[in-house]
């Protein structure tokens, strides 16, 4: 039987770090017979540890090819149909296309089956490279740890698993007091465009937690914004007194059209008297009357017309003079609200802060307390899972265990604390003991 290269490499590989790596290996007191195939020993080539096969159907070309084994363990072949291959061996699959298609042909022949690749096992936890490893026969859990590139190694400089809490508790802390600075610095900048005040000042308690340098930059930026909101208010009170300004040229000019039109009237009024007189004499025809009659009508609409005007744009005067008094108002009640908004969010963040500190000092005094302690040994530890018929199965293994095609292999790390007793002194007492000395 021929030996390939990439069995002998990893054959070797096993044996060169069989002795490294077999003292971390588990020992765990769950039976491995929950697994249905023993890890101790090689596990046959079943057609069904294939992901695809070629196929030689001699005398028969339109059939020969590659096909993929089916998640559910069966084969489909074109004329033949699907065929269940779970628990064949390829000889086994062989003796039955053989048959099938002499079935179907009435011709002999004979079927050659190889294998091309094989379904894939899978290794996750504590490794370097996570994910698929091709299964081939007899790979054992040592060999597929050394195809992702081995246990896990952490950069330089990476955060352990001891100072992970203590880290999070600095973020804690870091972010809740970014998070005050910000605050008494917009607090800041309300407060001035409260008072009216051209100039943002530093709060002393913002200078005393950011730094003078750092509070500079934090107030430039509110005056900015301050600055900003100035112009943009001041722009808004500037537009309403223009449009309060029309009104009122508007209304000026309504104002002179209605005293014309109104003197209009009257003179046409008094035309009409004398019309009436004239025409009580005969001296002008009753025609001459109706037109002026028709003029006074006409004048008196006008005058209505502009009266309605005039009114409406001293309606629009006075609204444009309440907007511009609404609109300082408003903003008055919206910088009180903003200002209790951002007074209540500090509080809270001042709570966040002590919250944070005092679990960032507890941390690192247990920290300090740890370091003073022993340290622990760190394990490795390798668990197979494997499904079947009847589930999902986990046994642990070693690192010469046997995986099948499917198998997850688990490789997790835990510490044990190492333990040493106190020698005693030849009196019976303890090292370091009150005893007497005899």
């Amino acid at each position: 039987m021929k030996v390939s290269s990439v069995e002998i490499l990893f054959t070797v590989v096993s044996v060169l770090a069989m002795g490294v790596f077999m003292p971390l290996a588990a020992a765990d007191d769950i039976p491995i017979s929950t697994v249905s195939q023993s890890l101790e020993e090689p596990p046959s080539v079943q057609v069904t540890t294939a992901d695809r096969l070629s196929l030689r159907f001699h005398g028969q070309a339109d059939l020969t090819g590659e096909y993929r084994i089916s998640p559910d363990g069966t084969l489909s072949v074109p004329v033949i149909g699907r065929i269940n291959v779970a628990d064949m061996s390829l000889a086994q699959l062989e003796q039955e296309l053989t048959r099938r298609v002499t079935e179907f042909t009435s011709h002999g022949t004979y079927v050659t089956a190889e294998i091309i690749s094989y379904r894939p096992l899978f290794v996750t936890g504590f490794v370097s490279k996570p994910g698929a490893v091709e299964w081939h026969p007899a790979i054992t859990v040592l060999q597929a740890e050394a195809l992702v590139g081995g246990l896990y190694r952490a950069p330089e400089g990476a955060i352990s698993n001891e100072n992970i809490g203590d880290v999070e508790a600095l973020r804690l802390l870091r972010t809740g007091r970014e998070e005050q600075k910000l605050l008494l610095a917009s607090l800041a900048g309300l407060k001035a465009e409260k008072a009216g005040s051209a100039q943002v000042e530093v709060p002393p308690v913002l200078a005393g937690l950011a730094g003078e340098e750092e509070a500079r930059s934090l107030i430039e930026g509110q005056q900015s914004y301050l600055n900003s909101r100035r112009t943009g208010l001041e722009k808004k009170k500037a537009a309403l007194e223009r449009s309060a300004d029309l009104a009122g040229d508007e209304l000026d000019a309504l104002q002179e059209h209605a005293a014309r039109v109104n003197e209009q009237l009257r003179m046409r009024r008094d035309m009409q008297e004398k019309l009436a007189g004239l025409l009580q004499k005969g001296l002008v025809p009753r025609e001459r009357e109706l037109e002026s009659e028709i003029k006074i009508a006409e004048l008196e609409e006008k005058a209505t017309n502009v009266a309605v005007a005039r009114a409406r744009v001293q309606s629009t005067a006075a609204m444009l003079k309440q907007e511009a008094v609404a609109l300082e108002e408003d903003r008055a009640a919206g910088i009180d609200a903003e200002i209790a908004r951002l007074e209540g969010e500090l509080a809270k963040a001042g709570i966040d802060v002590e919250a944070a500190t005092n679990r960032y000092d507890r941390l690192a005094t247990e920290t300090a307390r740890a370091a003073a302690t022993p340290l622990r040994r760190m394990v490795i530890k390798y668990t197979i899972v494997r499904r079947s018929e009847t589930g999902e199965h986990r046994a642990p293994a070693e690192t010469s265990s046997y995986l099948l095609p499917g198998d997850v292999l688990l490789v997790s790390q835990e510490f044990e604390q190492e333990t040493s007793q106190t020698p005693e002194t030849p009196g019976g007492d303890q090292a370091g003991g009150t005893g007497n000395a005899k």
